[in-house]
């Protein structure tokens, strides 16, 4: 039985209420690629700050008129903080680079039961390509976020997904909701599923009445089979592209006969509506990235009138003539950019300063020495101080953590044992860094962590862990 019987004038009177304020809101795009891009700064210089890898979350925030860069948003070293020693090795860092379930395949945020006006980085959900987490046995299918530390929630899962849809050994590849409760979703491969097949170019929806959602996280808690529907297939991907005109780095079409994959799914922050070509029926514009043989470099098209390409901040998300990935805050290459796999467009979003470990997260003997950290969105020419904390990697722990009350702001991690190691002065850009020798910190089954605290807006940064092995 359904949780709200007035469910209509409820999300009448939620959707009323978010068109209002989205007249002022400013936009920012969350992504990953599938293989490691360079900001546009370049990271002022240092080599991580300045690298989005496949396994990560970046983000830019586009600025019609002026400059912008591309930035980490959620590192590796943030994804190993936050679930902590899930397998229960003793670890609370199980590899030296790459994140937990490696590479992203899906973000999304909500946008019905449980949404903020003011969303953060802990409610950013992700689909992993392949298994997240032991303890609570998070699939390469579910779609996962912390809500606070060292804990994993699932937004929606794998089994809930095959439900409603009649799929099996569904991987997701792509999903956003709506501000009715509706998603929509893409499988990673054809799967065979009521009403027909859903291949892995199309775009099914699930819609609000097959979900029973928890009223307060907003989480689904069930489904139910039979309404979920086949809304498009390849032939609609790709005349969706064409007809928006959208042009690859070398100036062609940027898909090829051989194959395509709709990668990247979310709601069009510019509103209008399409129409399915399968089931006749409206449903909300769409931004659509996608994966083939000749790479999109980083395009996105929206289902707007047939297929165009659409703006974010007043900044086009392509372009009819070559699209080199500035878009997107990234650096252009001679050979252009890589497959964009995963998409989210958020409004209002709070974003951290983030430190990452350079060039591992994992140190043994052999690697005793210097190690260095790399600071991203600190104040411009403000004072940042690098803190370290040391504590045994108990089995099964995590990381503690405390949120700060005004006028700070962020998490403190572990603070009763805090060092300061250095202050230094950040970047015109933002960026700063520390080099340290932490070879006198060194022992079998010690975890460090660094964060930074920026003196100009007063708020803590994400953390990033070290485990010695």
């Amino acid at each position: 039985m359904p949780l709200f019987p007035s469910r209509p004038i409820l999300v009448s009177a939620c959707a009323f209420w978010l068109t209002a304020v989205a007249t002022a809101q400013t936009e920012s795009v969350l992504f990953a690629f599938s293989s490691d891009h360079q900001t546009l700064d370049g990271g002022g210089g240092l080599f991580d700050a300045g690298r989005i890898r496949p396994d990560e979350v970046g983000v830019v925030t586009p600025m019609a008129g002026g400059f912008y860069s591309a930035r980490g948003l959620i590192s590796v070293g943030t994804q190993w903080a936050w679930r902590g020693d899930d397998d229960n090795d003793g670890n609370w860092v199980d590899s030296s680079t790459a994140a937990p379930g490696n590479d992203t395949d899906a973000i999304m945020v909500k946008r019905f039961l449980g949404a903020t006006a003011t969303p953060t980085v802990r409610d950013v959900c992700i689909s992993k390509e392949d298994n997240y987490s032991t303890s609570i046995s998070a699939l390469d299918g579910d779609v996962i976020y912390h809500p606070t530390q060292g804990t994993v929630a699932k937004f929606v899962t794998e089994a809930q997904i095959a439900t409603a849809t009649g799929a099996s050994s569904i991987d997701v590849d792509a999903i956003c909701q709506d501000f009715n409760g509706d998603l929509y979703i893409s499988f990673d491969v054809n799967e065979s599923m009521t009403g027909g097949t859903g291949d892995d170019s199309g775009i099914i929806r699930i819609p609000a009445a097959a979900i029973t959602y928890d009223p307060v996280t907003g989480d689904v808690v069930s489904t139910t089979g039979g309404l979920a529907e086949i809304l498009s297939d390849e032939p609609f991907l790709r005349g969706t592209i064409d007809a928006s005109g959208i042009r690859s780095n070398a100036g062609a079409t940027p898909h090829v006969a051989s194959s395509i994959d709709l990668q990247g799914l979310d709601i069009d922050p510019t509103g209008g509506t399409w129409t399915s070509p399968l089931t006749g029926g409206t449903y909300p514009n769409l931004l659509l990235s996608w994966e083939s043989g000749a790479s999109g470099d980083g395009g996105i098209v929206s289902t707007a009138s047939g297929g165009a390409i659409p703006n974010v901040n007043g900044v086009a998300m392509g372009s009819p003539v070559a699209t080199t990935g500035t878009h997107l805050g990234l650096a252009p290459t001679s050979t252009g950019l890589t497959n964009l796999v995963a998409l989210a467009v958020v409004a209002d979003l709070e974003i951290p300063t983030l430190v990452e470990n350079y060039p591992e997260y994992q140190l043994t003997t052999s690697d005793f020495g210097f190690s260095t950290q790399q600071v991203t969105g600190a104040t411009p020419l403000g004072t940042v101080a690098f803190i370290l904390t040391i504590q045994a990697a108990t089995t099964g722990g995590a990381l503690s953590s405390v949120p700060l009350l005004a006028p700070f702001g962020g998490e403190l991690f572990e603070p009763a044992s805090l060092i300061v190691t250095t202050t230094t002065v950040a970047d015109s850009l933002g960026y700063a860094s520390q080099t340290l020798d932490v070879s006198s910190l060194v022992g079998s089954g010690l975890h460090i962590n660094w964060q930074v605290f920026d003196a100009g807006t007063f708020t803590f940064s994400l953390p990033a862990p070290i485990q010695f092995l």
